[in-house]
């Protein structure tokens, strides 16, 4: 987590679960000039507009893209791949390029779906399965007066089937609705509930209600993201794993007038526990304040705190009240360390260690 020229990069780069892997990237989370990008992959912000993925999900200066670019399952993977969706002044392209599973695979490639001034095409060029059968059903697609319906009610595959439930994704006078109510995946399933995302007179709004995998599973709710009128906002209420969980809790995330307001409440493990508590993460006019009330880990936990840490006018201040470590315990309290025209300054008030402690002021 770092800041340059008013630039904030945190990247929680991969979480892994061995026992029917598990991987959560949010790969780029970052602020310059009062640009604001979130992901679990990318997800943009600039002047207004909003992108929302499952890959890539940015928005610049009208336009939206949401592209869920991979979805694997290891033992008999599945590749969903929704390479373009986007908006701008008005068209919507939708491209699902490839959705297939490997022992028995599942092709689906929907090349154009889009709607400019009024019309819509939608074309699925070859959707099949070559060791089984396969069933998609498309019940509506249209756009009459501005809105789009389309309805993919079942797509699965028989052995080791996969359900892909849809239910509604339409534009009307702006905004798209889109609601995925089911994904899975019968031997160690993966069902993943979007309940709603649209996009109307700006704003966008996301809730994910449910994700998770039966072996080890997974739970992922992001209760609300959107944009209206600058502003971005994004709660993510709970993600863990049972065996060996991991539970992050994401207060409130946005953007308003150049400022970004990041509150991250609890992010742990239990066997051997890591507990991160980020109270605030915003910038504002250059500035960047980053707030940890705690870091620690329980098998010979290390605690640290960093009060403040921003900076402005070129200036870096950064306050780390304690930090030790309980075996042969180091505590190290440093009250100030910035820079300010060249100058560092660094003051350290205590820093010893227990067995033959080392005391420096």
């Amino acid at each position: 987590m770092y800041q340059s020229a008013g630039r904030v990069l945190a990247e929680c780069t991969a979480k892994y679960k061995r026992a029917g892997p598990v991987l959560a990237e949010c790969a780029v989370m970052y602020q310059s000039a009062g640009r604001v990008l979130a992901d679990c992959t990318a997800k943009y912000k600039s002047a207004g507009p909003v992108l929302a993925e499952c890959a890539v999900m940015y928005q610049s200066a009208g336009p939206v893209l949401a592209e869920c670019t991979a979805k694997y399952k290891s033992a008999g993977p599945v590749l969903a791949e929704c390479t373009v969706m986007y908006q701008s002044a008005g068209p919507v392209l939708a491209e699902c390029t490839v959705m297939y599973q490997s022992t028995g695979p599942v092709l689906a490639e929907c090349t154009v779906m889009y709607q400019r001034a009024g019309p819509v095409l939608a074309e699925c060029t070859v959707m099949y399965q070559s060791a089984g059968p396969v069933l998609a059903e498309c019940t509506a697609t249209y756009r009459r007066a501005g809105p789009v319906l389309a309805e993919c009610t079942v797509m699965y595959q028989s052995a080791g089937p996969v359900l892909a439930e849809c239910s509604v994704m339409y534009q009307s006078a702006g905004p798209v609705l889109a609601e995925c109510t089911a994904t899975y995946w019968r031997a160690g399933p993966v069902l993943a509930e979007r309940t709603v995302m649209y996009q109307s007179a700006g704003p966008v709004l996301a809730e994910c209600t449910a994700t998770y995998r039966r072996a080890g599973p997974v739970l992922a709710e992001c209760a609300v993201m959107y944009q209206s009128a600058g502003p971005v906002l994004a709660e993510c209420a709970v993600m863990y794993q049972s065996a060996g969980p991991v539970l992050a809790e994401c207060t409130v995330m946005y953007q308003s007038a150049g400022t970004v307001l990041a509150e991250c409440t609890a992010v742990y493990q239990s066997a051997g526990t890591v507990l991160a508590e980020c109270t605030a993460m915003y910038q504002s006019a250059g500035t960047v304040l980053a707030e940890c009330t705690a870091v620690y880990q329980s098998a010979g936990p290390v605690l640290a705190e960093c009060a403040v840490m921003y900076q402005s006018a070129g200036r870096v201040l950064a306050e780390c009240t304690v930090m030790y470590q309980s075996a042969g315990t180091v505590l190290a309290e440093c009250t100030v360390m910035y820079q300010s025209a060249g100058t560092v300054l660094a003051e350290c008030t205590a820093t010893y260690r227990r067995a033959g402690p080392v005391l420096a002021e």
